[in-house]
């Protein structure tokens, strides 16, 4: 298995690398080029860091998807080092918060989630004082938009060149359709549902969830990979956080119950799935596709995928409200 850099190919704005494995296979990475002398010891960087994460992943095409990522915000940072005179080398402990893309994203949607944990659906599905016919009417609306969310994901698939990453979509999109969907049924067919009583009203998706679907699809339409891939991760990214979140509140209002109280959370294992360890996994593997996507775009690219980010960050705080104002 040879990688060869592109670092060096003249006149383009992009720098691809590419895997090729003795049978002939083509793994491919393309990062934005960096306007910088600060690029001594690049080689000696990747080889080792992708020597190192192969001792861990066992996936030359992981290994080089995880360092190449840390390699260019090393480029990228390197000028703050101050060292000597010429071509200085770079940076081998970058910082996260200056200049990642994804997490650059998720810092200007603070206020966003902070106004998310404020809302009533959240705050009593953690202390499991929800009431039933918000809980049944969010269930079966997020089962309408996991239908058409997984139809986003095949077609991000489509639109995506690298194979590690379109099998990662398209298992997301089967993930929805089989596992996560007979969840919900579960659920909605258990006792104490009220979806029975009022199915007509419950059936249909509503306006939020018609919003939200919307802006993913027109995402897709768009026919950028980088635009259709952040308008998804917030589903994955948003979803985790608001998990730990959860955990930690009904940690808080367990801690604070008389000893020997035998009420059980209606919701326990509801909340069990927000904080389900794999799925924690698969969103830190969504983040890391997504910064390389961002890496490799143009900044009049990346700034459209910023925005769509960002307004999927707002559907999400809007479809755990609904409940509060369609649910009745």
């Amino acid at each position: 298995t040879v990688l060869l850099k592109g670092g060096h190919l003249e006149e383009s704005e992009l720098v691809p690398d590419a895997l090729v494995g003795p049978d002939g296979d083509r793994f491919e990475l393309t990062s934005a080029r960096i306007d910088s002398k600060h690029t001594h010891g690049t080689g000696c960087s990747l080889s080792s860091a992708m020597a190192t994460l192969q001792v861990r992943t066992g996936d030359w095409t992981e290994s080089l998807s995880l360092a190449k990522p840390w390699l260019v915000e090393g480029i990228r940072q390197a000028v703050h080092l101050e060292v000597g005179q010429g071509n200085g080398p770079v940076q081998h402990f970058p910082s996260d918060q200056p200049s990642s893309i994804t997490q650059s994203w998720w810092q200007q949607s603070a206020e966003l989630r902070g106004r998310m944990m404020g809302l009533e659906f959240l705050s009593g599905l953690a202390e499991g004082s929800l009431p039933k016919p918000w809980f049944d009417y969010y269930l079966m609306q997020d089962a309408l938009y996991l239908e058409e969310y997984s139809r986003a994901l095949a077609r991000v698939s489509a639109l995506c060149s690298q194979t590690a990453d379109q099998m990662f979509w398209i298992r997301s999109s089967l993930d929805c359709l089989e596992v996560e969907a007979q969840l919900h049924r579960d659920w909605l067919t258990g006792a104490g549902s009220v979806v029975g009583a009022s199915a007509d009203s419950l059936a249909l998706p509503g306006p939020v969830t018609r919003y939200y679907t919307d802006h993913l699809h027109a995402a897709c339409a768009t026919g950028e990979y980088g635009v259709a891939a952040a308008a998804m991760l917030p589903c994955f990214w948003v979803y985790a956080w608001v998990g730990e979140q959860l955990e930690e509140r009904r940690a808080a209002v367990a801690a604070g119950e008389p000893t020997g109280t035998s009420a059980t959370h209606p919701y326990a294992r509801w909340l069990d799935t927000y904080a389900d360890e794999e799925f924690r996994l698969t969103t830190t593997r969504a983040i890391e596709i997504v910064e390389r996507a961002g890496c490799a775009a143009t900044p009049t690219q990346r700034e459209r995928m910023r925005e769509a980010f960002r307004y999927s960050c707002e559907y999400e705080l809007e479809f755990f409200d609904a409940p509060r104002l369609f649910a009745g």
